[in-house]
């Protein structure tokens, strides 16, 4: 049975430290990964293949 009896002292919440997402195991991009992320014309052909990709979808009415 919980205690039920009044305290006259109150105390403050204890709160813990947050804890955020430990990423050390996560593994590191290679070099050539990178590349291939820095390359302005690769991610220029990506962006526009996707938004061509979407315009396809919304045409068509699939979304």
């Amino acid at each position: 049975m919980p205690d039920t009896t009044a305290t006259t002292a109150t105390t403050a919440p204890v709160y813990a430290a947050p804890v955020f997402l430990d990423t050390a195991p996560a593994p590191l991009p290679t070099p050539q990964t990178l590349s291939r992320r820095r390359n302005v014309v690769r991610q220029l052909g990506r962006f526009v293949a996707f938004n061509v990709k979407m315009i396809g979808m919304i045409l068509h009415g699939a979304h």
